[in-house]
């Protein structure tokens, strides 16, 4: 299945495997690199709680605009800032909504939400769009202060 980049979709391919093979292998000693928008205040929050969320220690956050994230999500910048990505020791790259299943698997105890997010994708993709939109609105109800927004 493969999806085209729009404002509402994400960098998304998925083989059998679930997830698109990216260019180069997260090489983050078998971690998940967790790729988020740093000027935002909201994201950064919100990586810092699964960060926190994340006690064995499964997931890297890099910034988008690291250059090492060209690296993993080979796709333009623009295209490639439009979300967040989570991408597998393996190299598999899931984007916007369709990260959330798999980023919850790799959390303790996220298995039964990462079933709701996969039993509902479109919800899910939904969600996180409505997220993105309103983030500067949802980062001041947070305290937080988006740059990009």
């Amino acid at each position: 299945m493969l999806k085209a980049m729009s404002a509402n979709t994400s960098y998304t391919s998925h083989s059998q495997a679930g997830g698109h093979s990216a260019g180069a292998k997260s090489h983050f000693d078998g971690k998940f690199a967790l790729l988020y928008d740093s000027d935002c205040g909201l994201c950064t929050r919100i990586v810092s709680g699964l960060l926190r969320w994340d006690r064995r220690r499964y997931l890297r956050a890099l910034p988008l605009r690291a250059s090492e994230s060209a690296l993993l999500v080979p796709a333009d910048r623009e295209d490639r800032e439009r979300s967040w990505h989570l991408v597998s020791p393996a190299g598999q790259v899931w984007s916007g909504g369709e990260a959330v299943a798999p980023l919850l698997r790799v959390l303790p105890g996220g298995r039964p939400l990462a079933a709701l997010a996969s039993a509902f994708p479109g919800a899910t993709n939904a969600l996180y769009w409505f997220v993105v939109r309103h983030r500067e609105r949802l980062g001041r109800l947070t305290g937080s202060s988006c740059k990009t927004a």
